[in-house]
């Protein structure tokens, strides 16, 4: 089945593979938040998790390898909205590890675009600490022209998916059978200089393989390529004009292992005791005995 929507425009998608020159860490801070399977209204478990082994390469021969965890760390009530913490531990292979944490709105499962509007239900956001060792809380804000934008979420920019059908995937965690989603994203950029035109195209091809097994992001491998490629041609000659490839990179990413009852590495149980409770609602529901 085949249909076309606005595609992810986010800062913080997690999975996205990043180069750097040599075999190295990823280029800026990676945040989970993009991994959450919203559209299939998961379980919000405090101290559930997820792990990841992110490798790729490009043309260029960059490469990059890293470990990332994602973590259901708390939830808190923030001025009257239920929401909970995302947060997220990236180990480098070679490297330091690094932890950020995002308080994410509930609200997003509400939403019928929840991917594509994700940063307007981010409410508060951990990147660095304060000279005493404690977590820099700061409350995301929209920027003030955007109240006014009357267009939509990534309206130039579309994308394709598709379901594939079941598939039977293998992790160090066992065997999982997937459900099969293919996502084709493009954008391309046409520019005049001089008597020429320049055509430059970028396609994204993700494939994801998902199953309700796994908590609250419900994927168990994701592989990732990426084109981009140029052609230019003089006033009339467009048809003759062929591309030339830019650049070409391949990742994937696959589940290392899940789990529950994982601690924080940001919060302390003091910061976690003050956090207001979230309403009844808004809480997972425990499981029946027996």
């Amino acid at each position: 089945m085949r249909r076309a929507v606005p595609r992810i425009v986010l800062v913080l998608l997690a999975l996205v593979v990043a180069f750097t020159q040599g075999r190295a860490a990823p280029t800026s801070v990676i945040n989970g938040i993009g991994l959450i399977d919203y559209a299939g209204h998961p379980k919000i478990v405090p101290g559930n998790w997820v792990k990841y082994r992110v490798i790729g390469g490009n043309t260029s021969g960059d490469s990059v390898a890293y470990d990332i965890t994602v973590i259901i760390t708390a939830l808190e009530n923030f001025w009257g909205d239920d929401c909970f913490w995302v947060e997220t531990h990236t180990q480098p292979v070679g490297g330091a590890p690094n932890a950020v944490a995002t308080l994410m709105s509930f609200s997003i499962f509400e939403d019928s675009l929840p991917v594509q509007r994700m940063k307007h239900y981010m409410r508060k956001s951990i990147n660095d600490f304060d000279m005493e060792g404690r977590p820099r809380q700061d409350i995301v804000r929209r920027p003030a022209l955007s109240a006014r934008s009357r267009s939509g979420p990534a309206e130039d920019i579309q994308w394709a998916v598709d379901t594939l059908g079941a598939d039977t995937v293998r992790t160090p965690q066992g065997r999982f059978t997937c459900r099969k989603v293919e996502i084709q994203q493009g954008l391309g950029e046409t520019a005049d200089r001089g008597d020429s035109t320049i055509r430059t195209e970028s396609r994204d091809i993700r494939t994801l393989y998902l199953s309700n097994e796994i908590p609250f992001t419900h994927l168990v491998r994701e592989d990732i390529e990426k084109k981009t490629q140029r052609k230019s041609w003089k006033v009339g000659r467009s048809q003759d004009a062929p591309f030339v490839m830019l650049e070409q990179s391949l990742g994937n990413s696959q589940l290392l292992g899940f789990g529950t009852g994982m601690k924080s590495a940001i919060f302390t149980p003091e910061m976690l005791r003050a956090m207001q409770p979230v309403a009844a609602k808004s809480k997972p529901k425990p499981k029946p005995k027996g």
